[in-house]
């Protein structure tokens, strides 16, 4: 099993609590993975300097690093962890572009601080060689 961390707006850093975790698990005899997402609001114990308290789960990593990011999912999904991959923004841009991109679907316009985002239908349909 692997956990997958990943925080949002921190460039090239691994510090701070995770913004998401997600535990998988692959088969290769069956052929099969499947994901589990971990609500980042998750209360759980730990042990640190100050004595045993509960925190998010999304802390863990702060607090006492991968070590006890792995052990407190660990505990809370029954399993051991045996591997951990932590992807920062920086890392996902440079996945991205390793593939060639990305294709987002966003069915409707929005803006978002200062952002503003449209409605791409139209254009994925030209972009796949349909058109009307």
């Amino acid at each position: 099993m692997g956990t997958d961390v990943g925080a949002l707006g921190r460039g090239t850093s691994y510090a701070g609590n995770t913004d998401t975790m997600e535990v998988i698990t692959v088969n290769p005899h069956q052929q099969k993975m499947t994901m589990m997402a971990i609500p980042r609001d998750t209360l759980v114990k730990v042990n640190t300097k100050a004595g045993s308290k509960y925190v998010k789960i999304n802390a863990a990593y702060a607090i006492g690093g991968p070590q006890l990011a792995k052990k407190q999912v660990g505990e809370l999904v029954g399993t051991k962890i045996d591997y951990y991959a932590l992807t920062n923004m920086g890392t996902l841009r440079k996945v991205v572009n390793a593939v060639g991109g990305v294709d987002v679907n966003n069915p409707f316009a929005f803006t978002y601080e200062g952002h503003h985002f449209v409605n791409y239908s139209a254009m994925n349909d030209r972009a796949s060689g349909n058109t009307k």
